[in-house]
């Protein structure tokens, strides 16, 4: 499970790519000196075999001329070394004058190895044929003359063979150095990108798992340089303010909460109404006074329980300015007004109102009480006052 999820990270797809890149630079790098260093070798070889083709060329005059097939074997037989695994000379018919022993190079454990598949009768011309198919042979020649008249050339094949060798070194040699430097390079490579890069990157990951999964007090405690560190301070702050907003809402919760259950058992009414004049919500003995359930009066105007209906405009633009500051002629104070229930009886009441911020807006809380037996009282009082004088 940890070595499938390494695999799926950051980090290791980040090393997969500079590996990648780092062996591809490291491939072309080598073609690019092998190729180079093959050219220059081949076009060296070819110069130096130009030359002794020449001199081969000169010294073969005058053997040429009489006819001494000895001489020239020797000629022959004295530059076959190294590279260089065959010279002929031919008349200007392109006739064969020297040897199948003097003209091959038999110290060349190469063409040794393809005589050694060949009849000792093999013609000259069909072993280098044999020779030209087992190796890369580049061939040079050299007019040999008198004067301006040809008088037969010098042919002479040069093998590859050593030079593919000594590339192959170069190739090997260099594969080696810049695996070597690159393994290097790799490792400070990754390491400072660990450092500047994927580890922040990490941990903010996890950081995030971790708010996501609810822990609100994660931060990332790494520093970082630029724009990373930028991201960690966001990621922080974010983190923090998601707490305090958390912990603002539980305790908002809590006080509604709270506040539910000391209207719900109160012996008054008690409406709450946002900075609209809307109800949001009243209590057990609001739905007994004015005869409206908590689900039929919430988001209704205030104004739908106040009587008379001459009022109702006054009230309106109390609000809006409830709305704006917190404040109105009705905050602070206790009134008493007469209000209308559902079916549309009036009574009187007494409201004591107050005001609370709420997520940033104005609500009024109205204590109300049913005030029709003082009111009645009173009349009554009044009425048995005046009976009094009358007597």
């Amino acid at each position: 499970m940890f070595k499938e999820k390494y695999r799926q990270s950051l980090q290791f797809r980040f090393l997969l790519f500079i590996l990648a890149i780092l062996l591809l630079s490291t491939t072309i790098l080598s073609i690019v000196i092998s190729a180079n260093e093959r050219t220059v070798l081949i076009n060296s070889l070819k110069l130096q075999g130009q030359k002794r083709a020449a001199f081969i060329a000169k010294l073969s005059i005058d053997p040429l001329l009489a006819n001494n097939t000895i001489q020239l074997d020797t000629i022959v037989n004295d530059s076959n070394k190294e590279d260089f695994i065959y010279t002929i000379i031919q008349d200007t018919k392109g006739n064969l004058l020297t040897s199948q022993y003097a003209s091959i190079n038999h110290g060349s454990p190469k063409i040794m190895a393809v005589l050694s598949k060949l009849s000792k009768d093999t013609e000259l011309q069909d072993i280098i044929s044999a020779i030209k198919k087992a190796e890369t042979v580049i061939e040079l020649s050299a007019p040999i003359m008198i004067d301006i008249k040809p008088i037969g050339k010098v042919i002479m094949g040069i093998t590859l063979h050593r030079i593919n060798q000594q590339v192959l070194k170069t190739i090997m040699f260099v594969i080696t150095l810049n695996l070597a430097v690159a393994f290097v390079l790799g490792i400070v490579l990754f390491s400072a990108s660990k450092r500047i890069v994927l580890t922040p990157i990490a941990e903010l990951a996890r950081a995030t798992s971790a708010l996501a999964d609810g822990d609100l007090s994660t931060q990332v405690r790494i520093k970082a340089t630029g724009e990373i560190q930028t991201l960690v301070d966001s990621f922080n702050k974010m983190a923090a303010d998601l707490k305090k907003t958390m912990v603002s809402k539980e305790a908002l919760e809590d006080s509604e909460e709270k506040f539910r259950a000391i209207t719900t058992t109160a012996t008054d009414a008690v409406i709450l109404m946002n900075h609209e004049g809307k109800i949001e919500y009243w209590n057990p003995v609001a739905e007994k006074i004015f005869g409206y359930s908590r689900d039929e009066i919430k988001g209704k105007e205030f104004h739908l329980i106040i009587a008379p209906e001459r009022y109702h405009n006054a009230y309106r633009e109390g609000f809006r300015k409830f709305a704006r500051t917190g404040e109105g002629p009705a905050i602070g104070n206790t009134l008493e007004f007469m209000a209308v229930r559902k079916d549309g009886t009036e009574f009187p009441i007494k409201v004591s109102v107050s005001a609370i911020q709420r997520k940033g807006q104005w609500y009024a809380v109205g204590i109300v009480r049913d005030i029709t037996e003082r009111k009645q009282t009173e009349e009554a009082l009044k009425d048995s006052e005046k009976n009094t004088e009358t007597l």
